[in-house]
């Protein structure tokens, strides 16, 4: 079937593109979640030392923690079902004879 490999050639190009659309995306609030960590730290000593206001920020840096970290784990899980998804159509990809391998 002549236009099968074409139709996947485009899904794997869609998938590759959101893979590393993804990938860029995770590393973002994994950085996010790193600087909302130690803002959290910070914010957990403020409101022993201080008390008061200080304890209201720091409940709300760790409500900030807990956000980032859920969006992590779907991004964790977007990225490896994209994974999964992109070998899934770079092994249906039909086999090129010698003579159409690109060089």
């Amino acid at each position: 079937m002549p236009g099968f490999g074409l139709s996947v050639e485009r899904r794997l190009v869609s998938t590759t593109d959101r893979l590393k659309r993804a990938r860029v995306e995770l590393a973002d609030v994994t950085s996010q979640l790193e600087l909302a960590r130690h803002a959290a730290d910070e914010a957990r000593t403020a409101a022993l030392v201080q008390g008061g206001n200080a304890k209201r920020e720091s409940t709300a840096a760790s409500r900030t923690v807990q956000r980032l970290e859920k969006v992590r784990e779907k991004l964790n899980a977007e990225v490896s079902e994209l994974t999964q998804r992109q070998d899934e159509l770079l092994d249906s990809l039909p086999p090129t004879r010698p003579s159409q391998a690109r060089s």
